[in-house]
């Protein structure tokens, strides 16, 4: 039996348990048998049976989830027997010692559409009726768990909310009023609960409204990490390539720069090779950790159905399961059991006193913020992850630093990727760079280059060139870029700043301005986006590293 302790977080964003460190470890579930049907079928024997292989397994959490159709078939008419089976499932686990999080609302799961019938053409997050019924069985889901609260890690509001359609029709002020009101009435109800929301790369690479460090009432933040390349804002080139392996790392380092974060929907598609799952996994596991993640769910235990009402909508979505049809560990999934043994007792993560800050402009979400200065998600987060690998690659430590908040005198270097940056930004900068900072920049914004973008770089634009391909020699090497910021080649002409180097037609590209006790360098083409279509290649790609390794 789990003591009767609330789990919660510790100053550092990690799970605890009064005195105790808490790392969940697990799996999320539906019956290999009867899948997405979990609730009508409800196959005891089996549900049970899988709880123990997870025992077994040395694992101490379960993901579930709710499928709100069957429990509230009709508005305001909730199934007695659908939550009695909750009640049951919750028993369970505690019987078990197993952290229990039960996922509230489950409109998309492994690619397939679930949800009421009633709830027809009304928008998930604005529609008041919508509201209504929302709170209404989220506060009837935290009276069923309330008795189990305290051995529960908590309530995860929805699995994937942020790929509903709904989203691009409500406001992202509207989905965080949502969000919060949803975490209020789950307290409410268990006021020890902790509350999170199961989303993953759509909250850094577009903006659904679901953003991070926006997230209403949610106490810390997840992030899913998968090997399929369309879930990647880059291409990758299979699990054994190791810019493959920076990726979802770097994107829990950067929810971490928000706040706690789980990577709690690992999946590898398809899961049933050897050396290419178990290459990937002792890769992203432990450099998630260092990362800053808080917990490890794998996405499924079982493979759910491939044919038949159960199934998911591509036959690959069900083939991510952690087990075998025998409750073996499948081949090459067999490291993530390991981790699992193991990840209790590493130390946590430290950072260094010397890295490379990798700088998240101010505004990076468009939607109804006119402060954004044409910043995209995906083109930020695309960029940073270039820099990311290619620092990496060097041997340099990376950590995420935000527009938004005061720099950290102590911090000595920070990467611009790209990013088009506003003049209160450039001030910001320019303060901390003359008290010794060193600032790398590709690509700054030539419609923001006013007084404040020439005192930081010591440059002035003269004229704006055809933005067509140059080649530029550059530390030992020659370079070909054909992309700028804004389609815009400017031209530039030195204020105090020093050319490093011109292109073939003699237009300075690389600039190095010393200002105060510190100094810029800076690339005038987007040097990212151009490393970025050749991730693929990785002869190619890697001899990018040259680049920032002059940088």
């Amino acid at each position: 039996m789990i003591p009767q302790i609330p789990i919660s977080l510790d100053r550092q964003g990690y799970f605890v348990r009064g005195e105790e460190r808490i790392i969940p470890v697990g799996a999320s579930y539906w019956p290999a048998s009867c899948g997405f049907q979990m609730w009508r079928e409800w196959p005891e024997t089996e549900i049970k049976q899988d709880l123990d292989y997870l025992v077994s397994l040395s694992m101490n959490t379960v993901r579930f989830f709710l499928r709100w159709e069957d429990f509230e078939p009709a508005p305001e008419q909730y199934s007695a027997i659908m939550f009695d089976r909750l009640t049951m499932f919750l028993d369970w686990c505690q019987t078990r010692g197993l952290f229990a999080q039960v996922v509230i609302f489950t409109p998309v799961a492994h690619a397939t559409q679930t949800g009421p019938a009633w709830k027809g053409d009304r928008n998930f997050y604005s529609d008041p009726f919508m509201l209504q019924r929302s709170l209404e069985f989220a506060r009837k889901v935290a009276a069923t768990c309330a008795p189990y609260a305290v051995g529960m890690l908590g309530f995860d509001i929805g699995h994937n909310l942020s790929k509903l359609p709904d989203c691009d029709s409500a406001s992202p002020a509207t989905i965080r009023k949502w969000s919060k009101d949803i975490a209020s009435a789950l307290r409410a109800v268990c006021t020890s609960a902790l509350v999170t929301c199961g989303n993953g790369i759509d909250q850094i690479t577009k903006d659904t409204g679901w953003r991070l460090g926006e997230i209403g009432g949610c106490q810390y933040q997840t992030m899913h990490g998968s090997n399929w390349p369309s879930d990647h804002c880059v291409n990758i080139d299979g699990m054994m390539d190791a810019f493959s392996h920076s990726l979802i790392p770097f994107y829990t380092e950067i929810a971490r720069s928000f706040g706690p974060v789980m990577l709690q929907d690992i999946s590898i598609r398809p899961s049933i090779g050897g050396k290419q799952p178990e290459a990937f996994l002792r890769s992203i596991l432990n450099a998630s950790w260092d990362a800053g993640a808080n917990g490890f769910l794998w996405c499924l235990l079982r493979d759910i159905p491939t044919i038949g009402p159960a199934s998911t909508h591509h036959p690959i979505n069900g083939n991510i399961g952690l087990l075998d049809e025998t409750g073996a560990v499948k081949p090459g999934l067999q490291y993530f059991v390991d981790f699992a043994h193991t990840v209790a007792e590493l130390g946590r993560p430290r950072i260094s006193t010397n890295f490379v800050g990798i700088y998240l402009p101010k505004h990076f979400y468009p939607r109804d913020n006119p402060e954004n200065c044409s910043n995209t998600p995906v083109d930020v987060i695309r960029s940073a992850v270039m820099a990311n690998y290619h620092l990496r690659k060097i041997g340099y430590e990376t950590h995420i630093v935000r527009g938004d908040k005061p720099i950290n005198p102590r911090l000595r270097t920070i990467f611009v990727t790209g990013a088009n940056l506003r003049p209160d930004e450039a001030v910001a900068l320019t303060e901390w760079v003359e008290s010794g900072g060193r600032l790398i920049w590709h690509g700054p914004d030539p419609l923001n280059w006013g007084p404040e973008y020439c005192k930081l770089l010591g440059a002035r634009p003269v004229d704006y060139r055809a933005a067509t391909e140059v080649i530029v020699p550059f530390n030992g090497l020659e370079w070909k870029f054909d992309s700028f910021p804004r389609n815009l080649r400017v031209q530039v002409d030195s204020l105090t700043c020093n050319f490093l180097a011109s292109d073939d037609r003699g237009v300075p590209v690389v600039l190095r301005n010393s200002l105060g006790t510190g100094a810029v360098i800076c690339a005038l083409p987007k040097i990212d986006e151009s490393a970025a279509a050749i991730t693929h290649l990785p002869l190619s790609r890697d001899r990018c590293t040259t680049w920032y390794e002059g940088m």
